[in-house]
């Protein structure tokens, strides 16, 4: 059914189509993993200490993980039909963050604006989990997007993902185990997922996801949102900064073929291999492209000692505060250091002599902040199931 090229290690997962869900309640994977795996999944930790390690200016930073961010989203959405392209996408995330949105917005802006409030919150997806997460992500992405997608509410019809020619390629999980099957997975994420390497507990999260298809629409997008969300809150907290869609989906066939094959052969095998490569792969590439512009080379010890010191504390601070932090440092030396740093665009500073405050310049905390305001602002919403279908009839894409 799919013409493409196999790499060797992947040979034998060619399968027959359809593939059917396999009903799996309680949800207790049985994950052999291949002998690298280790190696490569511990390298991704390592690689993501070491991000949180680089120091860049503010503008540096904010620059390399718009451009993550953009490539993420624009590879998810495209894959569901999108029609924003990279550039248009770029621009919106851009206008976005700074605080900048369009008079006038289409729905598909609205999808890229609605994943942007869920990307840059994953401390709202902390596990544990609860099935009104996974409604909420839904509701929260869908919402003024596509109403077909019925947004936070189970699918209530048989359903089946199709190709491009219209061939049926994986039969999803019957609408009468949905929510059965979904608790069943939420509780292996909250009581026996975290014993895992996150890369291979968040890939088999993501498979098992997609799979029973909970949603009408959406599956896809809420998905790899989700697979996001757990890396980051699972030892992984810099995987935003990587261009992960753009490794795993290098080759959409042969990212399909080892989802149905996974499904086909109740083997995990092939596919959390597949995920940690691809993991590995987006985080040797973000750090080769953070440490270009890392600027502790510039800096000597005092001024390294005051930016791990400002990264850590919770606010603002003063020259005194520094003082207690460096005590073999005059004060006149650390007032130096500390507007040097503040020039380089690596700290914030406010105000003038004595009472002035210094920052870590993280253009991330203020998005954030900004999100958190406008989103208390906004009147309490009702749960996902009070949320009211359209009617429309079953409808699938591929993911």
């Amino acid at each position: 059914m799919f013409m493409i090229n196999i790499p060797a290690r992947y040979a034998h997962c060619v399968h027959p189509y359809p593939v059917r869900h396999r009903h799996k309640v309680p949800f207790r994977p049985r994950v052999s993993v291949p002998p690298s795996l280790g190696e490569r999944a511990s390298h991704i930790i390592a690689l993501d200490r070491r991000l949180d390690r680089f120091v860049l200016t503010e503008p540096d930073y904010f620059r390399l993980v718009q451009e993550a961010v953009t490539s993420n989203l624009h590879i998810s959405t495209q894959l569901e039909g999108n029609p924003l392209s990279l550039e248009q996408v770029k621009r919106l995330t851009r206008d976005s963050l700074q605080g900048r949105t369009p008079t006038s917005i289409e729905p598909a802006q609205r999808e890229i604006l609605n994943h942007l409030a869920v990307w840059f919150m994953p401390g709202e997806l902390r596990i544990p989990w609860g099935l009104s997460s996974l409604q909420q992500v839904h509701a929260s992405l869908m919402t003024g997007v596509d109403p077909g997608a019925m947004p936070g509410q189970l699918r209530s019809k048989p359903g089946a993902v199709y190709s491009d020619k219209g061939e049926e390629l994986f039969i999803t999980a019957p609408p009468e185990h949905i929510q059965t099957e979904l608790e069943g997975l939420i509780d292996w994420v909250n009581r026996e997922s975290q014993a895992m390497w996150p890369t291979v507990a968040a890939a088999v999260f993501f498979h098992e996801f997609e799979s029973i298809h909970p949603f009408e629409e959406g599956n896809g997008r809420t998905g790899r949102v989700l697979f996001h969300a757990y890396l980051q809150n699972s030892g992984l907290a810099n995987a935003y900064r990587c261009r992960v869609e753009a490794e795993l989906i290098r080759d959409p066939e042969l990212y399909y073929l080892i989802l149905g094959w996974t499904d086909y052969s109740d083997s995990y095998t092939e596919l959390v291999d597949y995920f940690t490569e691809a993991l590995h792969r987006s985080y040797l590439n973000a750090v080769t492209v953070y440490r270009k512009k890392d600027v502790t080379r510039k800096l000597d010890e005092t001024e390294l000692e005051l930016v791990r010191m400002a990264k850590d504390a919770p606010s603002w601070f003063t020259l005194k505060d520094a003082a207690k932090f460096v005590p073999e440092r005059s004060e006149q030396t650390i007032r130096n250091r500390l507007n040097e740093l503040a020039e380089m665009q690596v700290l914030h500073s406010i105000g003038n002599t004595r009472a002035r405050r210094y920052r870590f310049a993280d253009p991330l905390a203020d998005v954030r902040a900004r999100m958190r305001r406008e989103r208390e602002a906004v009147p309490t919403q009702r749960s996902p199931a009070a949320i009211p279908s359209s009617g429309r009839r079953q409808s699938f894409n591929r993911t």
